[in-house]
């Protein structure tokens, strides 16, 4: 006769942080701290080729979700030198 499995807890989902308004560079670093995941990156308005100096305009899921760790955040970028909403 075989033993059951022990079940493994789920871990408790975490909160989103707000990476608006950083670079996404700095977002990338925090989201990761966080733990998270970065998942698509879109440019707004559409075009351009973001690097780490593009900042986070919006984020799905929204600062504040309860999302379980490894959760990949999609990110909207604006180009450098843009005002950040």
């Amino acid at each position: 006769m075989s033993t059951p499995a022990t079940p493994v807890p789920t871990p408790a989902p975490i909160a989103v942080g707000d990476y608006r308004c950083l670079t996404l560079g700095e977002a990338r670093t925090a989201l990761t701290r966080d733990g998270f995941t970065l998942g698509t990156v879109v440019t707004n308005p559409t075009g351009g080729s973001p690097d780490d100096t593009w900042v986070v305009q919006a984020q799905l899921p929204s600062a504040g979700e309860s999302r379980p760790s490894g959760t990949a955040i999609r990110f909207t970028v604006i180009a450098p030198g843009t005002a950040c909403p």
